[in-house]
């Protein structure tokens, strides 16, 4: 746990990164938790809207990071299921981000996911931030904001891969 003097940059970094195993000690209280567990299954509109679509790759990696994200946030304890969030969301992060480097050429959309990207950045810097602070009401509402920018940015990846998918079945 971080004092309000150890907030720094390089700190809260560390806090994020952050892969200690402590099975008794908990991140929050359910009271904050359940915003947060509750936000993530956001992540599941965008994945059906992909199946729909046949973009069934995106969508199961969108399926198995909510699963995974509420698996955690019910019972938020600094355990392995931690880890697989962290990591699963790591891994889902670099697989949207090329995703969304190749597929999204439209500027009006390039603008949209790019601006949803730093200010996601943003808030899960500083929901990491204030949860250190333990007890911090915030935290989990920059939390609960970057699940919904996410899940903003997921959709646009979607429809741009789709209809990346359009425009190369109709040149053949």
């Amino acid at each position: 746990m971080l004092t309000k003097t150890d907030l720094s940059l390089e700190n809260i970094i560390n806090e994020m990164l952050d892969m200690t195993i402590e099975e008794d000690r908990y991140v929050a209280p359910w009271t904050q938790t359940k915003w947060v567990s509750l936000s993530s299954l956001l992540f599941i509109f965008p994945c059906i809207y992909g199946v729909i679509n046949k973009q069934y790759f995106l969508s199961a990696i969108l399926f198995m990071l909510s699963v995974i994200s509420v698996i955690f946030w019910v019972d938020a304890t600094y355990s392995w299921r931690r880890l697989l969030d962290r990591i699963f969301a790591k891994l889902t992060f670099s697989i949207f981000l090329v995703s969304g480097m190749m597929y999204v050429t439209s500027f009006f959309y390039s603008v949209l996911a790019y601006t949803g990207l730093f200010s996601s950045m943003y808030c899960y810097y500083m929901s990491t931030k204030y949860c250190a602070l333990n007890n911090n009401e915030l935290w989990w509402k920059y939390h609960v904001t970057f699940h919904i920018i996410v899940t903003i940015i997921q959709f646009i990846i979607m429809k741009s891969a789709i209809e990346y998918d359009k425009r190369r079945i109709k040149r053949k």
